[in-house]
């Protein structure tokens, strides 16, 4: 019941990325194919294929994805298997994997999550660069537990 009361919550929240929101591929889902968007979609279950977007990719905590990424920020809670180019940010959290190559002005991984593969910093932000363990040096996820408990 928390589950989907959080759920609901994350389409209702009044706030920035509401009116972003644009797809939910949701736990127990599988697809195959490509998938191109504006805005911000969250998968928790399995995809297959390519993403490209100008916005935010959420990979939640039970997803699997493998896929070629092109966004512009991405969120990996959960396991990719793939390479990923990003214009702002990649951020691997909690026990997020990530198995692939990374193009990214700037990466996250928090202590606990796992990358194998090669990192490239590019961009305007390579001056920023890091690699960080902290929640607060974390890029502003809507769809975090702290975050839903306090909308």
């Amino acid at each position: 019941m928390i589950k989907a009361w959080r759920e609901k919550r994350m389409f209702t929240r009044k706030d920035r990325h509401s009116a972003d929101i644009v797809g939910l591929l949701g736990k127990g889902t599988s697809f195959e194919g490509k998938l191109f968007f504006e805005g911000t979609v969250r998968i928790d279950g399995a995809f297959s294929g390519e993403v490209a977007t100008q916005g935010l990719l959420v990979i939640g905590d039970e997803a699997v994805v493998h896929a070629q990424i092109s966004a512009e920020t991405i969120i990996i809670r959960g396991e990719h298997h793939g390479d990923i180019t990003v214009s702002k940010a990649v951020e691997i959290r909690g026990k997020g994997k990530l198995y692939g190559d990374i193009h990214t002005p700037r990466l996250i991984v928090d202590s606990g999550a796992v990358f194998e593969g090669n990192s490239v910093m590019t961009g305007e932000e390579k001056a920023d660069n890091q690699i960080s363990e902290s929640e607060g040096a974390s890029i502003n996820d809507p769809y975090t537990e702290k975050n839903l408990a306090t909308a």
